[in-house]
């Protein structure tokens, strides 16, 4: 035992005997037991001194009725829980101008008078204070009340518990994983910080309404690198533990380490996964410790299929079977070090078997590897003999060929030209990876290609021309299928194979084109500023040699990148210096007049670029509310490709598409509508049912339905995309979650905010997965949150939702961006609706000043107004508010949307003109 320990051990004893003797006699006492120890006395003194202020608390904190006297800022609600340590209580904290719930927990009488509980009480806050993680519930506030009795201040979770939350969810086996994955980091967080929790259980692990988990109670925690003061006042005893998730070294006393978390983790997992016990029915505890100590747990799935038969709650026998088995098992190993060494380790297998890869629990085991790998892969192995076996005749033709052709410099020519050809048959053969292709294959496939290209470096090291080319090629594949990073390497090697080349055998078109391809790979990365870099090279190079086709297409492209980076003006001026070119080089004065002209041969490339160019142009006028520039730019580009492709070619779709907008925004629906239905009713004709690209022109139809609140055939349409780009693109593709985002939407506005809200938080918590936080669509899923609780008239959370959302929109855009501005006007709503009218006022002339300063969305600013306006009314300035409402009605008849028709702002004028103010 440490100096430490025993120290505290003889000032527990003495002041438990102080307790027991009249207080007239203690001094005595204490000079008796004390002696010469001054410092000894002071600490046994300073614990009586304690004693007498709980005395006060004592009827307080064992009565579950009358109130806790709280500091100033915190305001009890209601009672929580209690336990060993003490009392909950759920209480309001005001901070500043801002409230938040909190979870008081109060250290109880009887923990006062036992300095063991008095002394882990302490080491819980120290613990806390030292945790940060989004999955562990947070230290706000300690300190003491004015009786003394000490208090800790939790973050408040709204939640259920973890077993109540399984059971009544019934979650799938990945969902179930993933948040168990989710609690092993929030563990794994806390061992970072050399905290073992030593009490992990169901009732310590809460699920909030987002399906987050949030980790709770270090009230028995331990620090590993204290091996004084904190393992005296967490003690060894069987009283610091749940019996039920004790690991066999905290049943033995032994030395607790981060494997003890483990255990228990592993416990909780089992329980989930089978119903039962690891260890089946224990009558007593002593039978229940004595099996954690001795009894081998059963395996989960031979638990499971004993079960089966009675209707067991616990997942089906195949899913658990091998590697959760395995994983489960290694948790529960009677020795520590024969188990994870900590929760990472646990979370790192799971997320192994969610990935179909080996786990460590089952290493060492070749043949259960190879095994994983086929079943993986299934599809892989035969795609890559195919496409080894075509490779390889492939190459070998190549070779012969250029062996029989060597000395023959006459056929040198076509030769190379025959080579070309077999390069592009294997680029052929490799873009059956494109997704639209592959049927659901696409993983399989992509790992195809990369044996493919270890295969094509090895065999053409003599044909640098050629590899650069094939490179190319395998970069554009990669970039299509979503592996940005593996695109970059593919057209970097591009790069360095055609450098290697001769260059009088490679043409300025050649080196264009893999600079191309290395632009859209470097953009696809986020390197935006060396794709255009790469691009101007392009466009020099091609003004020196007069190529007014790759001039244009250097241009185009580094409009794409500007409009992407949001620099609206470079992207019209590339624009306009690419549509430039290619009226210089028609000798035409406008688009309309290139269009009548003559289509030959040469023509054509040009004409194809400037339909290009006047599509780009139409979707920039519309963006900018330029409605009849726009259309007469749609309709000459209309005219164009009529007369450059046949009828029911793909390339008249994004032009019906952009003039159905465009009607839309003149307020001829019927126009919109019946273009909409041309564009999809073509699209399935030449795309099929179940293409992407049927997905996007349904999704379009649905939108412009519910623009005229025919919210059932919208509703339709929305599902057929949504079922579409699910299958095709996955449930949880940026485009997928666009469209249920728009569902959620349409539910709301329809009459059915509860169902709205659902998805909506549906669509949240897969994009905080896929994309990460902070992220704008992540903060436009909180602000559609906001919309649907507003419905339900949960404007509180609304408003909480909404000041989230533009706190994660000012992260990401900064504080001028639109979207922030939007957030801001949308806060000031829900403000108005809650009553808290300054605030309102204030929100909303920050956003209609955002909104004059950028002079954009006409229809959000003149919706500001009028809200201003009803904020002012509701103010009482009465007179000021009247005149601001007609000025909104003038812009509204010409620029009304969604929320700002001119209706609405008519009935609201009619209700109050002439009206007499009203307080």
């Amino acid at each position: 035992m440490s100096e430490i320990a025993e120290r505290y051990r003889r000032i527990k004893s003495i002041f438990m005997d102080a307790m027991q003797r009249d207080p007239r006699g203690r001094a005595d006492f204490l000079a008796e037991s004390c002696g010469e120890d001054a410092e000894l006395r002071r600490d046994v003194e300073a614990l009586l001194a304690d004693d007498k202020t709980s005395d006060m608390a004592h009827g307080r904190l064992n009565s579950g009725f009358e109130v806790p006297r709280l500091p100033p800022d915190y305001v009890a609600v209601r009672e929580l829980g209690r336990g060993g340590m003490g009392v909950v209580w759920l209480a309001e904290r005001t901070v500043g101008d801002v409230q938040q719930k909190v979870a008081l927990k109060l250290l109880s009488y009887d923990a006062l008078r036992d300095p063991d509980r008095h002394a882990r009480f302490r080491v819980e806050r120290h613990i806390l204070a030292s945790l940060d993680h989004p999955h562990i519930a947070r230290l706000l506030d300690g300190g003491t009340l004015t009786d003394g009795t000490p208090f800790l201040a939790m973050e408040y979770v709204e939640g259920e518990r973890l077993d109540a939350w399984y059971k009544s969810r019934r979650p799938k086996l990945k969902e179930l994983l993933r948040l168990f994955v989710a609690i092993c980091r929030a563990v794994q967080a806390a061992h970072q910080r050399l905290v073992v929790h030593r009490d992990l259980k169901p009732a310590n692990i809460l699920v909030d309404t987002y399906g987050a988990p949030k980790l709770l109670d270090f009230g028995i925690a331990k620090l590993l690198d204290d091996s004084g003061d904190a393992e005296s006042a967490t003690g060894t005893g069987l009283q610091l533990m749940t019996p039920r998730y004790a690991a066999p070294e905290q049943v033995r006393g032994e030395t607790i380490t981060t494997a003890t978390d483990v255990y228990a983790l592993g416990v909780i997992l089992y329980e989930m996964l089978t119903g039962k016990s690891p260890y089946g029915p224990a009558s007593t505890a002593p039978d229940q410790l004595r099996a954690i100590c001795d009894t081998d747990p059963i395996r989960p799935s031979k638990v499971v299929l004993a079960d089966a038969a009675s209707g067991s709650v616990g997942m089906p026998r195949v899913q658990l079977r091998g590697d959760l088995d395995a994983i489960l098992l290694k948790c529960l190993r009677k020795r520590p070090g024969s188990r994870y060494r900590g929760a990472a380790e646990l979370a790192d297998d799971l997320e192994a078997f969610l990935d179909g890869r080996p786990v460590s629990a089952r290493a060492g085991n070749a043949r259960y590897v190879l095994g994983k790998f086929v079943a993986r892969h299934r599809y892989l192995v035969a795609s890559v003999l195919i496409v080894l076996m075509v490779l390889s005749a492939a190459t070998l033709l190549l070779r012969q060929q250029l062996q029989e052709t060597r000395h023959q410099r006459d056929l040198a020519a076509n030769e190379r030209d025959k080579s070309e050809q077999v390069a592009q048959l294997l680029v052929d053969l490799l873009r059956n990876a494109d997704p639209a292709k592959a049927k659901g294959l696409q993983i399989t496939v992509r790992d195809a290609l990369v044996q493919g290209e270890a295969e094509l470096d090895r065999r053409l090291t003599s044909y640098p021309d050629t590899r650069a080319y094939l490179y190319r090629q395998l970069a554009l594949i990669h970039a299509e299928l979503g592996d940005a990073e593996h695109a970059l390497v593919l057209a970097q090697r591009a790069v360095g194979a055609l450098a290697a080349a001769d260059a009088r055998e490679v043409s300025i078109d050649e080196r264009a084109q893999v600079k191309f391809a290395l632009a859209l790979a470097l953009v696809r990365n986020g390197s935006g500023k060396e794709a255009l870099a790469t691009l101007v090279e392009v466009e020099r190079d091609a003004a020196i040699s007069a190529d007014v086709l790759l001039q244009v297409d250097a241009l185009s492209q580094q409009a794409v990148i500007a409009a992407e980076r949001l620099d609206t003006a470079a992207a019209t001026a590339l624009h306009e210096r690419s549509k430039r070119l290619l009226l210089d080089a028609l000798a035409a004065p406008d688009l309309s007049a290139a269009a009548r002209g003559d289509i030959d041969e040469t023509r054509r490339p040009l004409l194809e670029r400037l339909a290009g160019s006047g599509q780009t142009q139409c979707g920039a006028l519309a963006d900018t509310y330029e409605t009849e520039a726009a259309m007469r730019t749609c309709s000459a580009t209309a005219e164009l490709k009529k007369r450059l492709w046949p009828p029911d070619h793909p390339a008249h779709l994004n032009t019906k598409g952009t003039l159905a907008m465009l009607a839309g925004m003149r307020g001829d629906n019927d126009a919109a509508l019946q273009m909409r239905r041309d564009v999809l009713e073509s699209t399935r004709r030449i795309y099929g049912n179940m293409h992407v690209r049927t997905g996007y022109a349904a999704f379009n139809l649905g939108v412009t339905l519910k623009e005229i609140r025919q919210y059932d055939q919208a509703q339709a349409l929305y599902r057929e995309a949504l079922t579409i780009l699910g299958d095709r693109l996955g449930p949880e593709h940026r485009s997928t979650l666009v469209v249920q985002n728009n569902l959620a939407g349409l539910l709301t506005d329809s009459g059915d905010p509860a169902g709205g809200l659902a998805m909506h938080q549906e669509v949240f918590m897969a994009r905080r997965r896929a994309l990460g936080e902070p992220h704008a669509d992540v903060a436009q899923s909180l602000m559609n949150i906001a919309t649907a609780e507003s419905a339900l008239g949960r404007v509180p959370d609304a408003i909480r939702d909404v000041e989230a959302a533009r706190r994660m929109y000012q992260t990401v855009h900064g504080d001028e961006h639109h979207d922030v501005t939007l957030a801001t006007m949308m806060l000031a709503r829900y403000q108005l609706s809650a009553g808290q009218l300054q605030q309102a006022e204030t929100n909303a002339r920050t956003a209609l000043a955002a909104y004059d300063k950028r002079q954009d969305e006409p229809d959000e600013r003149g919706a500001t107004e009028f809200l201003l306006a009803r904020i002012e009314w509701a103010l009482g300035q009465h007179e000021v508010a009247l005149t601001r409402a007609r000025a909104s009605l003038a812009q509204a008849r010409q620029h009304g949307g969604s929320g700002f028709e001119p209706e609405l702002i008519e009935a609201w004028l009619a209700e109050r003109d002439g009206a007499s103010p009203q307080p």
